[in-house]
Parts: structure tokens; C-alpha cells; sequence
């Protein structure tokens, strides 16, 4: 008989930010307020469970059996935010 159980965790913070300069907003053609920064904060979250087992069983005559299950779990968010100062 064999069984074990998995657990991941993956959780990846990125926060960003364009700043203002002579002539950005020209030249990527920002609908912003003059002056502004442009910042954004992501957060992307993954859970990952698992559990399994097999177990064999031997008859006589040389007959074998063997059976086996694996139940699973994802859970995974994500998040932004983005605002012009």
C-alpha cells in the first residue's frame, strides 16, 4: 500500500510604477493628469493540494489487483490595482 499527500504554494507580488518626465505623456499618448504617475500593485496567489493511494491485493492462482485514487485542489486568485497619482 502506498499513499501520500502534496502541497504547493506559489504567491508572486509584483508592484510597478511609470513616472512622470518631460514628454512622456506625449509619447505614449496617456490619457493621465499632467504630472502623474501611472502605479500598479498585482498580487497572483496558487494553492496547489493533492492526496493519493494505491493499494494491491494478490489472489491465489497468481491473480493481482491493484487500485489507485488521487483527489486534488487548486485554488488561485489574482488581484490588481492600478491608479494614476
Amino acid at each position: 500500500m502506498t499513499s501520500g499527500l502534496f502541497y504547493h504554494k506559489y504567491p508572486r507580488p509584483v508592484q510597478s510604477a511609470i513616472p512622470d518626465s518631460p514628454g512622456y505623456q506625449g509619447r505614449v499618448r496617456l490619457a493621465l493628469p499632467a504630472r502623474s504617475d501611472l502605479s500598479r500593485i498585482r498580487q497572483a496567489n496558487l494553492r496547489e493540494y493533492a492526496a493519493y493511494g494505491e493499494a494491491s491485493y494478490a489472489f491465489d492462482g497468481g491473480w493481482k489487483v491493484t487500485v489507485g485514487a488521487r483527489a486534488f485542489k487548486v485554488d488561485q486568485t489574482f488581484y490588481q490595482r492600478a491608479m494614476a497619482c
